[in-house]
């Protein structure tokens, strides 16, 4: 009898040393405890505390969710609070509101973990539970403001591998660690030895996009977009994902090229390189000495809709040398860009209609109006914001 009881109590016991607690991964910089490890389970259910953006039409952290691979947002760990070593984007498979929880809690189910990792500039997916370990400091990115995650104690198992990575993260006492700074410039003189373009971060100095102040060159960039959108605008999920365009600038801080994995940038090329760039060339510092070098920086670019129709009444006008004119009178508040092709297209029809018939006739169209918001990191203010108006099914009755 007292085996058993021994028995049960140690049982008893080390199920107390390894429940599991649940915590809540947040925005602000945590460090998982000594003797635990923090995990984020795939295939079941957590909960996420989202801005309310997310919960809106047209946002981009909304995008990331509606598209057909979807994803959550992300993990920054290491053992910098600033500087996180390895980023963890949570792709998800499952999608509900959270009842009990609040507005901006819902309920998700993790596929997998796609890892970055700033060490080797490795990109990996993972397909098994993201465990953090005792001493990591962590915290929640871009599109949430929390995620739950669940506490253990480590197993001897644990411990184990800990131990044996630690002893192959020891330096030689002969061999110092090579630093951020030093691992910066070695990595920069790389790439400009082997002429190729060097990525933003790593260059000394911060050219910002600028855009050009010709509405021409505007203009240009918006019928390119105009037509893309038009191309695309009955497609499936083109507006529930968001567009990456990375730009390669020569060393005079110019545009040469942009290429695009999810967005065909053919005829958009020329107008982008017209509209945007550099507010500088881009310099790194090799050895004390400035050098200018081509550089490469990706751009986000999220596109919102807005759609309704546009009613009004024509108003025809006769002028002093009693030819026509026409005017709109709208049924409510218009755009006046709306008004203004409305009263062209009525115009427009002085030729082919007696005035009389169309002095007094309803006009009407439909409208769509699109956002396109140009950011650095989806989750900063944006550079650029272009309004596209577009209007079609104009009829006169």
């Amino acid at each position: 009898m007292m085996k058993i009881t021994l028995m049960v109590s140690c049982l008893l016991t080390c199920i107390a040393t390894y429940a599991q607690k649940t915590i809540t991964i947040a925005e602000a910089a945590q460090t998982v405890p000594a003797g635990k490890k923090w995990v984020i389970p795939i295939h079941r259910k957590v909960l996420v505390g989202v801005p309310g953006s997310t919960l809106q039409s047209g946002t981009l952290c909304n995008a990331t969710l509606l598209t057909k691979n979807a994803s959550i947002g992300m993990i920054g760990s290491g053992p910098n609070p600033y500087s996180p070593l390895h980023i963890y984007k949570i792709n998800i498979s499952t999608l509900e509101p959270s009842a009990f929880s609040g507005n901006n809690v819902i309920s998700v189910t993790p596929e997998s973990f796609t890892w970055k990792s700033f060490e080797d500039n490795s990109v990996t997916t993972l397909t098994e539970n993201l465990v953090f370990y005792q001493n990591e400091i962590v915290h929640a990115r871009e599109c949430m403001r929390g995620i739950q995650a669940f506490e253990y104690a480590l197993t001897p198992a644990d411990l184990k591998q800990l131990n044996i990575n630690q002893k192959k993260a020891v330096v030689p006492a002969n061999k110092k660690e090579e630093t951020p700074e030093q691992r910066k410039v070695r990595e920069t003189k790389a790439a400009v030895d082997a002429g190729k373009s060097v990525e933003d971060w790593y260059l000394s100095n911060k050219p910002t996009l600028l855009a050009d102040t010709n509405s021409r060159a505007e203009e240009a960039l918006k019928e390119a977009l105009r037509n893309i959108i038009g191309q695309k605008k009955n497609q499936l999920h083109f507006f529930e994902k968001h567009k990456t365009v990375i730009m390669f600038f020569d060393t005079t801080g110019h545009i040469s090229s942009i290429y695009s994995d999810n967005m065909d940038t053919g005829k958009l090329s020329v107008p982008w390189q017209q509209y945007f760039s550099a507010s500088m060339p881009g310099e790194v510092t090799i050895n004390k000495t400035n050098r200018k070098v081509p550089f490469t920086q990706t751009i986000y670019i999220q596109i919102g809709q807005k759609s309704g129709d546009a009613n009004g009444r024509v108003k025809l006008i006769r002028n002093k040398d009693k030819s026509y004119s026409t005017d709109i009178i709208p049924n409510a508040n218009m755009d006046s860009t709306y008004k203004a092709r409305l009263k062209a297209y009525a115009a427009g029809r002085l030729m082919d209609m007696k005035p009389g018939t169309l002095n007094n006739a309803d006009i009407s169209g439909h409208f769509e109006t699109y956002t396109v918001h140009f950011r650095y990191a989806l989750d900063l203010p944006p550079v650029k914001t272009l309004t596209i108006y577009t209007i079609d099914n104009i009829q006169l009755n």
